[in-house]
């Protein structure tokens, strides 16, 4: 046992900028070091000054940055997102210790890289003996601060059985320096004005009816269930709510979630994201269904509840392939019942037929074309359009194919032919080709069982571009 005392701990302390769990021993040392570190930090010239902590709302780690920071760490890695107030925003891991921590400064009494960096600025290691908590002792720590311009946002910390490596530490920081001077050079524009008429195509007498069952909808903290059948705009109507109301969702399907990861998944969604929608909800096991059902009673809905006051999601939207009740009630009654008032119906293409031409029309003018009467009968009796997606790739498709016109004509569509139906023309190659390759090339007796001359049959030959070399007997 170490018999340094406590004026030796603090010269320690000032001397290596972290604690050595060998060195405190009571209470005393570990308060003055906690209350020591909370008012210190080292500049990035080492020395040690004051800090005045501006608090924060921490906006920075978006999905798409924490994703990002997820895939350029190593799998041999644990690690823990931390924003500048010490909070855990993200981990990676599958240690129960680390699992359960949710601010680096308060579990770990400041002796992890993290909570160092987030202290001095700078990078940080901490070995397995200098960790003072004893579940750490046998872990390595290693903090990389994240900056946005001059201000730390935060930090990550990677944590292994092993030292990381110099190679490890380089890759990252390279990628990370990578990632943020490609933000540094985004512009930011001004995000337009959404409009239902934009995303969606519907009559107008329909149109009307369904903006004002919307407009329940688009309140802040209220579940909400999308139903309707494939390619009818359930996605389309979930970022729609979402970014009406100035936030970007995360996106998880139930029909292809492994079934081994989906309650974590799930909480994870719920733990990290505003709003989280789910589509294909009706696929979730019985348990996450009932998760859903207390979150939205306990959480959204009455806000009071302490069981969920980690999770950030104020959000939930569900979409679902069922458009009828009768196929609901494959889903738990409870789940139904909580969203059942909130609860909008997307009607098809199919539902429209009479109001085909317009919808038509009104899709091709999103896309700048104007269209002859005849490419709307065609479009109409098309096997392959049935629903408003089918429609809307279509004319994506068509719009690619004549870049430089502003009008189309039937010459201009693209036919999207069944695999088994051909030209007659096609046909008729294919036909020839089969049966002079089975008589062995033989000219008279190709011709006599196609019941043509010998002359007719060479022409074919040649138009069809057949090899009428003459094999040689086996």
């Amino acid at each position: 046992m170490s018999t340094m005392n406590l004026k030796d701990a603090k010269d320690h302390f000032i001397e290596s900028g972290r604690l050595n769990r060998n060195v405190v021993r009571d209470d005393i040392s570990i308060s003055w070091y906690k209350c020591r570190l909370s008012q210190l930090s080292i500049d990035h010239d080492g020395t040690i000054c004051q800090n005045n902590k501006k608090i924060k709302t921490i906006n920075k780690f978006d999905p798409s940055f924490i994703d990002y920071l997820d895939s350029i760490i190593p799998v041999s890695y644990d690690f823990v997102i931390a924003d500048e107030n010490h909070n855990v925003i993200y981990r990676r891991t599958e240690n129960q210790t680390i699992e359960n921590i949710q601010c680096i400064e308060e579990h770990c009494i400041g002796t992890n890289a993290g909570a160092l960096v987030l202290k001095s600025g700078i990078e940080q290691i901490v070995m397995k003996h200098e960790h003072y908590l004893n579940s750490w002792s046998e872990l390595y720590s290693y903090g990389i601060p994240i900056r946005e311009e001059e201000d730390l946002i935060g930090a990550i910390m990677l944590i292994a059985s092993f030292q990381p490596t110099e190679f490890d530490i380089n890759a990252i920081k390279e990628k990370l320096r990578q990632f943020e001077k490609r933000r540094t050079k985004t512009v930011e524009t001004e995000m337009k004005e959404l409009h239902f008429e934009d995303y969606f195509t519907y009559p107008e007498k329909y149109k009307e009816i369904f903006i004002q069952s919307l407009s329940r909808l688009s309140v802040i903290n209220t579940p909400v269930m999308i139903m309707g059948g494939k390619g009818s705009g359930k996605t389309t109507l979930a970022w729609f709510l979402s970014y009406s109301n100035g936030l970007s969702p995360y996106l998880v399907n139930g029909s292809n979630i492994p079934k081994i990861m989906e309650s974590e998944i799930i909480k994870k969604a719920l733990y990290q994201y505003e709003t989280v929608v789910i589509e294909c909800f009706e696929s979730l096991s019985p348990e996450n269904k009932q998760l859903l059902t207390a979150y939205t009673e306990e959480k959204i809905i009455s806000k009071t509840s302490e069981k969920y006051s980690n999770y950030k999601a104020q959000n939930i939207i569900l979409t679902t392939d069922y458009t009828s009740e009768d196929q609901c009630d494959k889903i738990d009654l409870k789940l139904m019942n909580r969203y059942s008032v909130n609860t909008v119906k997307l009607k098809n293409l199919d539902v429209f037929r009479d109001d085909y031409r317009e919808i038509v029309k009104k899709i091709m003018e999103r896309y700048e074309l104007r269209i002859s009467d005849d490419v709307i009968s065609v479009i109409a009796k098309s096997r392959d359009i049935n629903t408003f997606k089918d429609l809307s790739g279509f004319v994506e498709e068509v719009k690619e194919k004549n870049k430089d016109k502003s009008y189309i004509d039937v010459s201009d569509l693209i036919y999207k032919k069944e695999p088994d139906i051909h030209s007659l023309e096609e046909q008729e190659k294919k036909y020839v080709s089969y049966v002079y390759e089975r008589m062995d090339n033989n000219i008279s007796a190709t011709a006599e069982v196609l019941k043509i001359g010998r002359s007719t049959l060479y022409r074919k030959l040649e138009k069809y571009q057949i090899d009428t070399t003459e094999r040689k007997p086996k």
